[in-house]
């Protein structure tokens, strides 16, 4: 686990980059962004989305550890118990709160942001509970600890502190837990969320999901069974709601 990105390290990558025309670090150049008057491009103006990072990224990488084939085998998979798993998801009887019930296991490709996130908050804890090996589902424990604190309806400092420190362990033991390749972007931008909660506020008010959401009723329009008027109407009333 390295350190985290600063606006200082961030300069010097950049003028590495632009000195050898090669990447350094993962710079590869000046951003037309960074013209900007009251913009800085490194770290501390810019937002993480946590659709995308944590709950499309990480959570969804973890899955194909547990259950996918190939490179992804080792003590920690869980496939030879799909079965037993998906039928103690299937069978969870949501309380209201929960705005959908679980689909498959064997499905969890192709699950949006939303079925990940109930997923790690609400089931994944009890349908691995005596399956999964009990240093795996300590180290899930405190990602899952983790989001719940990162995501709560009211957001507390003393909290976020403590959830740092959490989040930190999870990503440190992941490594010895799993596999090297484990350790995607979206591992190390779990150090930075508290950090842009302290910043940006909640992250329920800075993600993708309404834009996702907007994307889902253009695909329906595409692939759907309406004329093209029609179409043409329903879009414009789309636009309409979203943006004015």
């Amino acid at each position: 686990m390295g350190p985290k990105r600063t606006d200082e390290s961030y300069l010097e990558d950049l003028q590495e980059a632009l000195s050898s025309k090669q990447s350094s670090r993962g710079v590869k150049g000046s951003c037309p962004l960074s013209k900007l008057k009251y913009f800085s491009i490194p770290c501390r103006q810019t937002c993480i989305d946590y659709m995308h990072s944590l709950l499309e990224g990480v959570i969804k990488n973890l899955l194909n550890y547990l259950f996918n084939t190939g490179d992804f085998l080792g003590d920690h998979s869980l496939r030879k118990f799909m079965q037993e798993i998906d039928k103690r998801l299937l069978s969870i009887k949501p309380p209201s709160f929960v705005p959908y019930t679980p689909r498959s296991i064997y499905t969890h490709n192709l699950w949006r942001a939303h079925e990940y996130l109930s997923f790690i908050l609400y089931y994944a804890l009890p349908v691995f509970k005596d399956i999964m090996k009990n240093e795996y589902h300590q180290n899930l424990q405190k990602l899952v600890v983790f989001v719940e604190t990162i995501l709560s309806p009211i957001i507390i400092k003393e909290e976020l502190i403590k959830a740092d420190i959490i989040i930190r362990e999870f990503v440190h033991e992941l490594e010895s837990l799993y596999s090297p390749r484990i350790m995607l972007s979206g591992v190390h931008e779990l150090l930075h969320l508290v950090e842009m909660t302290l910043d940006f506020g909640p992250l329920n008010g800075i993600n993708c999901f309404q834009y996702e959401e907007l994307n889902r009723k253009m695909i329906r329009f595409v692939h759907g069974f309406d004329l093209i008027g029609e179409l043409s109407n329903k879009f414009k009333k789309v636009i309409n709601l979203k943006f004015n």
